[in-house]
């Protein structure tokens, strides 16, 4: 008896290192590098398993792979919170259309004097970024309240009142677009550079820039970040080419 109990041991200790054997060599011969691609191999090797007909054996390699599986959820959970961990204070790519919409913005809150020639187009912006948001729709508020009304110089005063709002985006946004700064005097050129870069904000150019540089982004590292950015960039693409269909 107690050699055949020597013998089962002997057999489930091989089994069980034979599944390693196995679940390593099959994550060194298939892609492994996305959660996607992962779950790929497992589902493989589950399906694999199915077909053994012992049922001892079977439950033995099934149990293991399950096991296996856990272990990659709670390695790739500890990734990410050391990824965020590491990269919390590393400032995000951002994508090219939220770089015009913030200098298009700054420029009116520079200027302010120019928005009654640019508030229609100005309405037609998007604004991502949340901050962006609640800025655009201050300005907004206050064209409604003043300049409607012909009250431009309070609506100057009120507007300028955003700048503490801006102060740290203003030396970002000059480095790609001078116009926006508040030493620019000239009306002419401030319209034609935020016409300019209205123009380009429209354009498909921009939304192909995008989607290429987060696709990038996610093949040389794989984040939860990366993938949401790439695929609201994707959406925000197909939102855009069913507009202009139904136009």
């Amino acid at each position: 008896l107690n050699g055949q109990n020597n013998i089962i041991s002997n057999v489930i200790q091989n089994a069980i290192s034979l599944s390693e054997w196995i679940w390593e060599g099959a994550f060194l011969l298939y892609p492994s590098e996305t959660p996607e691609q992962k779950a790929a191999i497992v589902q493989m090797l589950m399906e694999k398993t199915e077909l053994i007909k012992d049922g001892a054996i079977r439950g033995l390699y099934i149990q293991y792979i399950k096991q296996k599986q856990r272990e990659l959820l709670y390695n790739f959970k500890r990734k990410k919170a050391s990824f965020q961990k590491t990269h919390e204070f590393i400032k995000p790519v951002v994508p090219i259309k939220e770089k015009i919409e913030k200098i298009l913005l700054v420029t009116i809150i520079n200027h302010p004097y120019i928005i009654d020639k640019v508030i229609e187009n100005f309405t037609k912006l998007e604004f991502h970024a949340p901050i962006m948001k609640r800025l655009s729709e201050q300005v907004k508020e206050i064209y409604e309240m003043y300049y409607v009304s012909g009250n431009n110089e309070k609506g100057h005063e009120e507007i300028k009142k955003l700048e503490t709002d801006i102060s740290d985006m203003v030396k970002d946004v000059e480095i790609h677009a001078k116009f926006a700064g508040k030493n620019i005097t000239s009306e002419e050129e401030i319209l034609n550079g935020w016409n300019n870069f209205f123009e380009k904000y429209l354009s498909d150019p921009i939304i192909v820039e995008d989607l290429h540089n987060a696709s990038v982004s996610l093949q040389s590292s794989f984040s939860e970040r990366n993938w949401q950015r790439l695929k609201a960039l994707k959406n925000n693409s197909l939102l855009i080419s069913k507009g202009r269909r139904k136009q």
